[in-house]
């Protein structure tokens, strides 16, 4: 009969990894949700940047998806028949193109809502747009922000509380805030969610410290910010590690965030599970490693979608964690919530 360890197949058997001495960490288990655009964009390979962003809408019981492009949003069936087409002119708002690198579906009085920016003349500024993906309503905030300080992401922590990322001082700071849904505004501060602060990008004494943002887990408490390939040494890059960056709260007390995260680093191996970059947050339990623009056929980027829910990655970041610092975070930290 085979061991759990085999059935689980992460070598991992209750939280230990019994695999420490002669292999690098696993990757975290992800959920096959067959949209039809998963294969047709991994088919495709397409070269170059990556025109419109894909988000399933996981509150559609017929499992609909919404594709952002610059135009316009256009939400499809899951078998990729095209349901509705809400264009940038159809908007209460002239001359705004879509940016559909920055965005998320949230639940606003039990009905899913696109949440995102919309670029206004010419991406001078920007604005928060609210979209019901029932009926199509659309609200753009009265509120235009200057693009030096522009939102880079926004997230959803475990009690639905909705805030967003944005970078300032040439983009090497970044600030996490509370978003209003009523006027569509960032509001209150609030200490370091999904950022870990004034690291150096690279080890060469000209290089600017800078901060990284990424998701949230455990309220708040833990920074995952993402993935790099390769390893730096005296004569470049090998590619054949994966270093994965987070950040913690300080105290170690993990059921809310707090400022000056420490920063902590994992080793993985390559794995078909594997992720390039950051995760994007889909909705209050989902993230995704989106497809990323690809400049060859053997480029090490992510091709297609890969889906991870708030359990998986919070289960693998506490695992991978006690094995890389003996520290270990509870699962309880972010139940109830």
């Amino acid at each position: 009969m085979d061991s759990i360890v085999k059935q689980r197949n992460d070598g991992f058997k209750a939280g230990e990894f019994l695999h420490r001495t002669t292999q690098l960490l696993p990757w975290p288990e992800n959920e096959r949700l067959a949209y039809i655009y998963d294969a047709t964009t991994a088919a495709s390979y397409t070269f170059g940047s990556v025109a419109s962003r894909t988000y399933p809408n996981v509150y559609d019981a017929l499992g609909g998806y919404i594709d952002i492009h610059a135009t316009g949003l256009r939400y499809y069936n899951k078998d990729g028949s095209i349901r509705w087409v809400l264009l940038r002119n159809d908007l209460p708002r002239n001359n705004v193109s879509f940016k559909g690198s920055v965005s998320i579906i949230h639940l606003i009085d039990g009905v899913p809502h696109f949440i995102g920016l919309v670029d206004e003349n010419s991406s001078s500024y920007h604005r928060i747009v609210k979209v019901n993906l029932i009926d199509m309503t659309a609200v753009v905030s009265p509120t235009a922000y200057e693009n030096t300080e522009l939102i880079s992401s926004f997230g959803i922590l475990e009690d639905g509380t909705l805030y967003c990322t944005h970078l300032y001082s040439n983009n090497t700071r970044s600030a996490s805030k509370l978003v209003d849904l009523n006027t569509l505004t960032k509001t209150d501060d609030i200490p370091e969610v999904g950022i870990v602060r004034q690291l150096r990008s690279n080890p060469t004494s000209t290089s600017t410290d800078k901060d990284f943002s990424g998701i949230a887990l455990f309220n708040g408490s833990l920074s995952l910010i993402g993935s790099s390939i390769g390893s730096s040494s005296s004569g470049g890059y090998t590619y054949d590690i994966c270093s994965i960056l987070f950040g913690i709260n300080p105290d170690l007390d993990m059921t809310t965030a707090k400022a000056g995260k420490t920063p902590l680093r994992t080793s993985h191996s390559f794995a078909v599970n594997m992720f390039s970059g950051g995760l994007t947050q889909v909705s209050k339990d989902l993230f995704m490693s989106d497809m990323q623009e690809q400049h060859g056929y053997f480029a090490m980027t992510n091709i297609s979608n890969k889906y991870f829910t708030r359990q998986a990655l919070e289960e693998w970041a506490s695992n991978c964690l006690y094995e890389t610092t003996g520290f270990r975070i509870p699962l309880s930290a972010s139940e109830g919530t």
